[in-house]
């Protein structure tokens, strides 16, 4: 199985979007938060952008929310 993290703004329509669709689906995906310091460095590191939402697949970044749920929706 891969290693799912999703990087969120609390707040943001398309991070919540995303969000419930992994709570829909009962996915284990490690939500963080970019308000914590750690977060957001590692959403820079990782994509170079400071773009939510972005999930990372085995490390490799995805954005845009449609883009997100459609892969989600294609692989589980």
């Amino acid at each position: 199985m891969k290693e799912l993290k999703l990087y969120v703004l609390e707040r943001c329509p398309y991070c919540i979007k995303v969000a419930n669709l992994i709570k829909e689906k009962e996915l284990d995906v490690e939500i963080l938060d970019v308000n914590v310091p750690e977060n957001q460095d590692a959403l820079m590191r990782i994509g170079g952008q400071d773009m939510v939402p972005m999930l990372t697949i085995d490390g490799e970044p995805m954005y845009e929310s449609k883009e997100i749920i459609k892969w989600l929706n294609e692989n589980y």
